[in-house]
């Protein structure tokens, strides 16, 4: 199942376990999924959460502290949204063309998905999924410009969008309206 799957998201799937243990249950829900998202450092999945003020403790406020123990079953499963979310987040790594599923790929099929207790908290929290989803695929598509390498392009040329971006100039550029 999990074959695809990069070594931070694999991370992820094992700390929504480990948060699945804390709080005395035995099935991986979605916003166990989103804490282990969110505890997980360097992604682009956890820079898309934090950069909407989403923190770890803001989201642990929403479960309960601890259920009661379960004795017998010490077996780990995963919901059926959950297995949803990695079938959509192997959707959109290919979509992407990614040759593995990363961390923005498991937040990205959340919120493709819009159920489970997890969109149920973020939307409380005021977070627009649709702006959450394009803010993740705009951080993909500049991760991969920063990774295109085109010395000749670079050699005769200025990209603009980063001179700007960095303020490095006050220049501003219209285009005439067409018609």
């Amino acid at each position: 199942m999990f074959e695809n799957f990069s070594q931070q998201a694999l991370k992820v799937i094992m700390l929504s376990q480990e948060e699945t243990r804390k709080l005395n249950a035995n099935i991986v829900e979605t916003e166990h999924l989103l804490l282990g998202i969110l505890r997980e450092v360097g992604g682009i999945a956890q820079t898309v959460l934090v950069s909407n003020n989403i923190q770890l403790s803001m989201l642990q406020s929403y479960l309960p502290s601890s259920l009661p123990k379960r004795s017998g079953v010490k077996e780990i499963h995963f919901s059926d949204h959950v297995k949803q979310i990695f079938e959509l987040a192997e959707d959109e790594a290919h979509l992407t063309q990614y040759s593995e599923v990363l961390t923005e790929h498991l937040l990205l099929g959340l919120v493709q998905l819009g159920e489970g207790k997890a969109v149920e908290i973020l939307q409380n929290l005021g977070v627009n999924l649709a702006r959450m989803r394009w803010h993740i695929l705009r951080l993909q598509r500049e991760q991969k410009l920063e990774e295109a390498h085109t010395p000749n392009l670079d050699r005769y040329s200025s990209d603009l969008t980063k001179i700007l971006a960095k303020q490095q100039s006050n220049h501003v550029v219209e285009w005439p309206e067409m018609i």
